[in-house]
């Protein structure tokens, strides 16, 4: 009789680990909200305007975000000088604007022409590479090979060319669409910046009217759930878009000290695929070291100088300065983060991976958490688990190889 009571308390143990009725409650749920989506899956008419209205609010919602992280840390400054907190965000507003204006007249131009130019000659130097690697490849067993990957590179850039044809025919022909396009890139530079500056104004309202919807025993921990989350969030994106502009800046004055052909261009898209870790320093290799070996052996052996010694600047120097200890992610989980999310999302997903990645795991970990304090309180007789109480502090003190 003992050993049934035994057997029925560690049953009663584990029913109460799992959940119990609340386990209960969360499947009724799921299988309700399931069976409702297989419902709303059937009638389209109700699901494409809501879909609509999320393409339209997800790009200014993001940049708006983006603009927050990144423009916070300078507010913040600017009060602690004495200025009040509205006078600092339309300083920074105003700052940043001018100075997005000023170096779109100065550099743009530049660009442009350097695009052009690069645009007009890549093909040759495409041909001049395709020729070097022949007469290299010649009569070996991976001539075929080569031809065979040629062939399939051609009918891509055939298929991707027909495409692009199309695509400017609809713009040239249809002047609705363009106009549209054009008022939706004005609202979105219209309206960004007035939705950044009230956040940034009521931020702290914003996230109290946020906690008030949660029962009060609940608000603490959702506060430390938000203060992690920003601080992820935050750490990521002002540290990459610092680097972009940092790589890009030590890439062109590595060209120009080499003498590069189309330094400006080249150099602005190993800036901008910076964005992307890992993935992009690779990517924008590519055409550089296609139009340096068209240049000459030594230009191509000084364009790997250059890439190498920017490299790891800012593997060694650059980002753990920028980035700091706050989010720190193994290499290995960012391509797997970014070959999952580019897979899934595209562009987007290359971009916004890794901090929804970061936002995903701190729930992750905070679910544990709360698992492991259940556990212990269940178990009281066994070993307990430790690191049960979730903070931002012991979040970047223990989750440093995510």
């Amino acid at each position: 009789m003992k050993e049934r009571g035994e057997e029925m308390k560690k049953k009663h143990k584990v029913i109460q680990m799992l959940g119990g009725a609340t386990l209960l409650y969360i499947l009724a749920v799921l299988f309700i909200g399931g069976a409702t989506l297989l419902l709303f899956k059937n009638l389209t008419f109700l699901i494409e305007p809501v879909v609509k209205v999320f393409q339209v609010v997800l790009p200014p919602l993001t940049m708006t975000l983006v603009l927050y992280f990144v423009l916070k840390p300078v507010v913040k400054f600017l009060v602690g000088l004495g200025l009040s907190k509205v006078l600092s965000i339309i300083i920074t507003l105003c700052t940043l604007t001018a100075a997005f204006i000023l170096s779109t007249a100065l550099a743009l131009p530049l660009l442009i022409q350097q695009f052009e130019r690069l645009i007009e000659n890549f093909p040759n130097y495409l041909i001049e590479a395709e020729r070097v690697i022949e007469t290299f490849i010649q009569n070996t067993r991976y001539e075929q090979a080569y031809h065979e990957g040629l062939e399939v590179l051609a009918n891509w850039i055939n298929q991707v060319s027909n495409n692009v044809g199309v695509y400017l025919g609809n713009i040239i022909f249809g002047a609705s669409q363009v106009f549209s396009t054009i008022t939706h890139v004005l609202l979105l530079l219209l309206t960004v910046p007035i939705i950044t500056f009230f956040l940034l104004k009521n931020d702290r309202q914003f996230v109290e009217y946020s906690l008030g919807i949660f029962p009060p025993r609940l608000r603490h921990e959702v506060k430390e759930i938000i203060r992690t989350m920003e601080n992820q969030v935050g750490a990521y994106l002002k540290g990459q878009l610092v680097v972009c502009v940092i790589i890009g800046t030590l890439t062109f004055i590595g060209f120009l000290i080499i003498d590069m052909p189309f330094s400006g261009s080249l150099a602005f898209l190993v800036g901008a695929t910076a964005i992307v870790p890992y993935i992009g320093p690779v990517v924008a290799f590519f055409p550089c070291a296609i139009i340096a070996i068209m240049t000459s052996p030594t230009m191509f052996i000084q364009l790997c100088i250059v890439w190498i010694v920017v490299q790891l600047l800012n593997g060694e120097l650059i980002e753990p300065q920028v980035m700091g200890k706050h989010m720190v992610i193994h290499p290995v989980t960012i391509i797997f983060v970014l070959w999952i999310m580019g897979e899934l999302f595209g562009m987007f997903g290359l971009i916004f991976g890794i901090p929804l990645y970061a936002i995903g795991k701190v729930l992750v970990v905070f679910g544990f958490r709360k698992f492991k304090q259940r556990y212990n309180r269940i178990h009281a007789e066994d070993v307990p688990y430790e690191e049960t109480e979730f903070s931002l502090e012991s979040y970047t003190k223990k989750s440093s190889h995510g």
